[in-house]
């Protein structure tokens, strides 16, 4: 537990130096006499809303939850915590796409998609500003899937990396221009 907090307070730390490295000077000197405060991060794991098995527990005759109560309801009772940090990442574990058929079906066990409005409205909802594609699902519907997931994240002001259409912005790392909307803005 140790161990974890202290990557977690090295990770907040580099982030933070980066931010502060891409002010301008005002804005520099501006921070160096605010008061200070803790900034707050939270970093989740895998995220998805899994579409894919409510789909499949809906032909087997059972309840789609996200059908009967919505796509708040898997993150309905961590939003008060996920609302108080200043930032929140998420990996997440899905291509953001409607498209109706998958270059992996019969190849892969595990096809992953999400719904391209829902799933992104509610991420942005739950203060979830930026998201980690940089795993085995993200090219679940190949290239068209990634553009749409882009898109759709981009609409809904969500930061990515780990991803990209090109290696070039595959590897761009994770950048904030300009304080995250969190609660306080930093």
């Amino acid at each position: 537990m140790r161990r974890l907090l202290l990557i977690i307070i090295a990770g907040s730390i580099l982030l933070c130096g980066y931010y502060v490295s891409r002010m301008r000077s005002a804005d520099v000197a501006r921070a160096v006499h605010a008061p200070s405060r803790p900034l707050t991060f939270v970093f989740l794991g895998d995220t998805s809303f899994g579409e894919n098995y409510q789909e499949e527990i809906e032909r087997r005759g059972g309840d789609n939850v996200l059908k009967t109560k919505g796509y708040e309801h898997s993150l309905k009772r961590f939003a008060p915590f996920l609302r108080q940090a200043d930032l929140v990442i998420a990996n997440l574990e899905t291509p953001v796409t409607d498209l109706p058929s998958s270059p992996l079906t019969g190849k892969k066990v595990c096809v992953h998609h999400s719904d391209p409005v829902e799933a992104p409205r509610v991420l942005k909802e739950h203060n979830i500003g930026a998201v980690s594609l940089a795993n085995n699902h993200t090219l679940d519907y190949g290239i068209m899937g990634l553009r749409q997931s882009l898109e759709a994240l981009e609409e809904h002001d969500i930061q990515w990396f780990g991803a990209g259409t090109d290696e070039a912005s595959a590897a761009e790392p994770l950048r904030f221009e300009h304080p995250p909307a969190g609660p306080s803005g930093w």
